[in-house]
């Protein structure tokens, strides 16, 4: 199968577009190509929608106007369009009017037909049931066939290999110094009363001086925090090996992708939450499944201790599907695409 991904310039939706080629690997052999679009004018799109809805412009027109000229490779039979994130919507809907061929879109379709899409992914429970929607964890190209299994946190936690995954402060999730400070303290009591070693990695939205904090507790106590990987140096997809080599995962709440991440590496989860938080009902239900799912726990910064946290990991049960083979064969059945799962 040639899958063809319309890129913007987010590393978190094209991520996630590489996540469903990726899981349309497990199935069969795929080919994939990656189209860079990039819009002319972004305020402009959402009047372009309307009038590309209305039928007062062609699809060939729309995208002439919105976007920067770019080519398709040449497509084969069969072909699967992909993309993620409104600045590609328009490339997605006119791309597969012209040339006739099947796509996905990951996110919300901001008011156009739901008919005129192959597919949509969404992770909100309340579209599960209603076609052309496919509910699944968000996606992503973590492969847990590609790491050990976690080791049992019922043989002790000694010797076990951590790893926090630090975000920052969004609209909605609001993180304070003392919230660091617990954090710093946790990481430092973990070590020298259970024995664990940490892996610790920042990332896109995590601030200078808490990179710099990050680095120095590395610096100060390099027998626990054993390994410390900055974003802004690494770049996109530095966590993954460390993700797929670790026990136990501690993340902060503020990215729903890093959490989603966490868990289809098959590994116990622990979400951390900053004393100020909210979110929309969407973002609340996902998380509440996630947790409802047995293998994450939320915990409040301001309240973190040993004990607690001791206790209700050994509870949590890991994923122990391949999301991959999941989300396959979800969106090969929006397809008509015929597939034989393993026995």
């Amino acid at each position: 199968m040639q899958v063809i991904i319309l890129k913007d310039e987010r590393p978190g939706h094209y991520h996630q577009s590489e996540g469903v080629a990726l899981a349309m690997s497990k199935l069969e052999d795929t080919k994939v190509e990656r189209v860079v679009v990039i819009p002319r004018n972004k305020p402009i799109l959402r009047y372009l929608r309307k009038f590309l809805v209305s039928g007062l412009i062609s699809p060939q027109i729309c995208l002439r106007l919105a976007y920067k000229p770019h080519i398709l490779p040449t497509i084969d039979d069969g072909a699967l369009l992909i993309s993620a994130g409104g600045d590609t919507l328009l490339a997605n809907v006119c791309h597969s009017k012209i040339n006739q061929i099947s796509n996905v879109f990951i996110g919300s379709t901001r008011g156009l037909p739901e008919s005129w899409f192959s597919a949509i992914h969404l992770i909100y429970e309340r579209f599960r049931k209603r076609a052309p929607y496919v509910v699944t964890l968000k996606p992503n190209s973590i492969d847990p066939d590609h790491g050990d299994r976690a080791t049992s946190l019922n043989q002790g936690l000694t010797g076990l290999k951590f790893t926090l995954l630090v975000g920052g402060a969004t609209k909605t999730y609001k993180f304070t110094t003392k919230d660091w400070e617990h954090l710093a303290a946790f990481v430092l009591n973990t070590g020298n009363e259970w024995g664990v070693t940490w892996s610790v990695t920042t990332s896109r939205r995590t601030s200078g001086s808490l990179v710099e904090q990050l680095r120095s507790l590395k610096q100060k106590h390099p027998e626990i925090v054993t390994n410390f990987i900055d974003y802004s140096t690494a770049g996109p997809g530095s966590a993954s090996d460390l993700m797929l080599s670790s026990d136990v995962i501690f993340c902060t709440e503020d990215s729903n992708s890093m959490l989603t991440e966490s868990i289809c590496a098959r590994r116990p989860v622990v979400s951390l939450q900053p004393v100020l938080f909210d979110g929309s009902k969407d973002e609340k239900e996902y998380l509440e499944h996630l947790e409802k799912q047995g293998c994450m726990m939320r915990v409040k910064l301001s309240g973190i201790n040993l004990e607690s946290v001791k206790d209700s990991l050994g509870a949590l049960t890991p994923m122990q599907e391949n999301h991959l083979e999941l989300l396959a064969e979800k969106i090969a059945d929006r397809l008509g695409i015929g597939y034989r799962t393993n026995p």
